[in-house]
Formats: structure tokens, C-alpha cells, sequence
């Protein structure tokens, strides 16, 4: 469950596959099983922020933290849950449920491009990005 398997839309075949560990993360060619990329997957502690008003609506937000927490002592394996695409199609979100973050990949290549912590749910993310009521609709 800490795998995903990207399939090549025109062979049907699994094509990558990203791998997030406790301490790292890989991109790997599912043919060659080369690892084509690396990246830091630490775990930190959330830091608390406090909700503030919109500024250009009625709503109340809780905003990004400035900075990261601690590293966590005792990391969890990751379970990647779910996946969206973001960014108008240019990325895909895949939810690390239990590390409490979401991880961005490109969508054609699967590499890494950040996390987004303090946030588990993609649909939401998405549907916040794109301004709807409702998440997910």
C-alpha cells in the first residue's frame, strides 16, 4: 500500500512506479526497475495554526504554516490512499493518509514535486482550488 503503479495509457502497462518509504521516496521504471529519482520523504510534526478571515470572501481559512515541525521519532509507513489530478492536469495529488500530507507528482513523468503537509484529502485540496461549495463536487 505504499506503492503506485503508473500505467501507459497506449500499452496498458505499468510504465512507473512510485514507491514512498518512511524515510525516502522513488520513482522507478517498472521495465528496468532503475531508480529514476529520489527524494527526502522525513515525517514532521504538524505545527498549529489559527484560523484567519478571508480577504476576499466570508470565510474563515486555516493558512500554510510557515515553516515545518520537528521530525517525527517515530515515522509511520505511508499509505498512499488516493489520487487526484491538480493544476489543470499538469500534476497529480496522491494522499499519504497516514503521514498526514499529500504528495505532487508530474502527471506525464510521475516525478516528485513536493509535499503539501497538514492536509490528507485531495478532492478537498482540489475542490478548494477551484473555488466550489462543496468538496469534491
Amino acid at each position: 500500500y505504499n506503492e503506485v503503479h503508473l500505467i501507459n495509457k497506449d500499452t496498458l502497462e505499468t510504465d512507473r512506479i512510485i514507491k514512498v518509504g518512511k524515510t525516502k521516496g522513488q520513482l522507478i521504471d517498472a521495465k528496468t526497475k532503475k531508480v529514476l529519482q529520489e527524494w527526502d520523504a522525513t515525517q514532521h510534526e504538524r505545527v498549529p495554526v489559527n484560523e484567519v478571515a478571508s480577504k476576499i470572501s466570508k470565510e474563515m481559512l486555516m493558512p500554510m504554516p510557515d515553516k515545518l515541525g520537528a521530525a517525527v521519532k517515530d515515522p509511520v509507513q505511508p499509505r498512499l490512499l488516493h489520487a487526484e489530478p491538480a493544476n489543470h492536469g499538469k500534476w497529480t495529488m496522491i494522499s499519504e493518509w497516514t503521514t498526514g500530507r499529500i504528495g505532487i507528482y508530474e502527471s506525464k513523468t510521475g516525478k516528485f514535486v513536493k509535499y503539501i503537509e497538514n492536509l490528507t484529502t485531495p478532492t478537498f485540496t482540489y475542490s478548494v482550488e477551484h473555488r466550489q461549495h462543496i468538496p469534491g463536487a
